[in-house]
């Protein structure tokens, strides 16, 4: 038998590594870190966020580099026409303890999110129930002889430090 593979609605994460110089992500580290942070309402004590919801404000260089980045990716990569024009909504730090994170969710107000990395052995990023792209798999609860890309209910990236990642926000 012949047949072909099809992906048919396609999720790509985009993942740069070492995004920025270490002068510059050192700066940048430096800024963030210096804000006031608050226990995040799911992070169990274990997580949480800076105070402000637009920190990229205090630094408006790394928010030009980011935008620049993703405008480059969504032209290249989903090959959204030049005339569309996208900034950034909201932007803000988060601490988080070994064994914390937050609970799956959605930033169903924007296109796409991002997380930039500022530490070593960090949590991994999870993908999986609240997206409605993974229901499928999850009604159905056979029994995989390997799990893969077009069985899996969930994905988990592991993020290192100075990575910037770019994900659809569902």
């Amino acid at each position: 038998m012949t047949y072909q593979i099809h992906h048919i609605f396609s999720t790509p994460l985009l993942s740069h590594k070492n995004f920025l110089p270490e002068e510059y992500f050192n700066e940048a580290k430096k800024i963030i870190m210096s804000e006031e942070y608050e226990n995040h309402h799911n992070g169990h004590g274990l997580m949480k966020s800076s105070v402000t919801k637009n920190i990229l404000k205090k630094i408006p260089w790394l928010g030009e580099e980011i935008i620049e980045t993703f405008k480059e990716y969504v032209r290249n990569v989903h090959m959204v026409d030049m005339s569309i024009d996208f900034k950034i909504g909201s932007s803000w730090g988060t601490l988080t303890k070994p064994g914390g994170g937050s609970k799956m969710h959605t930033h169903a107000n924007y296109y796409y999110s991002g997380c930039m990395y500022f530490s070593e052995n960090c949590s991994p990023l999870c993908f999986g129930s609240a997206s409605h792209v993974y229901d499928y798999h999850q009604r159905f609860l056979f029994k995989y002889r390997e799990i893969n890309q077009f069985n899996s209910n969930e994905l988990k990236y592991p993020p290192e430090k100075n990575e910037i990642i770019f994900f659809p926000s569902y």
